[in-house]
């Protein structure tokens, strides 16, 4: 079988170029390329995009794209959406071309006239450490930059009521993560409270694949997860304070979420969404 070739235009340093590392691996019979969106040179992407039968970048790219290719040109490529404020970018949506999200929590953005698959942001668990928790509660865990949607603040305020040890992860180089998820007890999600702030967030997938029971705001594709929510620093509190109470809880919680996103939430679980999009990029080219 001739592998289907994929150009993927990103930025390789942070969450989105781990989307496609982590897609790759599900992929077998896919081939990637990868180019970071900061220092390329137009040879390079040339050749990168002549050999590609399908180009994915994010929906921020779709207007850079459109200034060195002709509509003919543009048909190979997905233009992707991570997160709500690409869509609050002043996109001027086409009609000819495809999109697609990370997230269906975006799907309100899109307007009705384009075409927009959701293609899942997800987690692959081999790469995490797998430890069932014990049923204590000492510390809470957070990981992010900062970013305001992420409210950092949030989460001071709730470790410093409950009285529990806060353990940061803001700067960790990704290969370091699986040992930090070890670390921590209870993993807390405190973007804004809003579905579409969001798309993951994907901490809160590695933590869980890491055996961390996690609690947050219902953002993204974790607003699905099982386990409490909670959409201000109080009923954080209360929720961990009933856990406080009952740590056997966040054991038989950690076991639920890991059940459900190994069977909901891998690239291998997803990657048929995936393809989909691939496949209307090949058929609308006729490769």
């Amino acid at each position: 079988m001739v592998k289907r070739k994929i150009f993927a235009f990103t930025d390789m340093n942070w969450s989105t170029g781990h989307v496609y590392f982590g897609l790759e691996k599900a992929l077998p019979d896919y081939e990637f390329r990868y180019i970071h969106w900061r220092g390329w040179t137009m040879d390079v992407f040339k050749a990168n995009f002549e050999w590609a039968d399908i180009c994915i970048t994010s929906l921020f790219e779709e207007r850079l794209m459109k200034s060195y290719l002709n509509a003919e040109q543009l048909q190979k490529w997905i233009f992707m959406s991570h997160g709500k404020s690409e869509n609050d970018h002043a996109i001027k949506y086409d009609p000819a071309l495809c999109y697609s999200m990370a997230s269906d929590s975006l799907a309100p953005l899109f307007p009705s006239n384009v075409t927009a698959f959701v293609t899942p942001n997800a987690v692959n668990p081999a790469d995490f450490i797998y430890r069932p928790r014990q049923p204590k509660l000492t510390n809470i865990g957070w990981c992010g930059g900062y970013n305001p949607v992420k409210q950092i603040e949030w989460t001071r305020q709730i470790a410093k009521e409950t009285k529990l040890e806060l353990k940061l992860a803001t700067d960790l180089p990704f290969k370091q993560m699986p040992v930090w998820y070890q670390m921590i007890d209870l993993f807390i999600i405190t973007s804004i409270p809003r579905a579409d702030t969001e798309t993951g967030p994907l901490p809160a997938f590695e933590a869980i694949v890491s055996g961390v029971p996690v609690i947050g705001t219902p953002v993204g594709n974790f607003r699905n997860i099982p386990g409490p929510k909670f959409s201000t620093v109080e009923e954080a509190v209360q929720i961990i304070e009933s856990f406080k109470a009952n740590p056997v809880a966040l054991v038989e919680l950690a076991k639920e979420q890991y059940d459900y996103v190994m069977k909901n939430c891998t690239y291998n679980a997803v990657k048929h969404k995936w393809i989909a999009a691939f496949d209307y990029v090949i058929y609308k080219n006729k490769i």
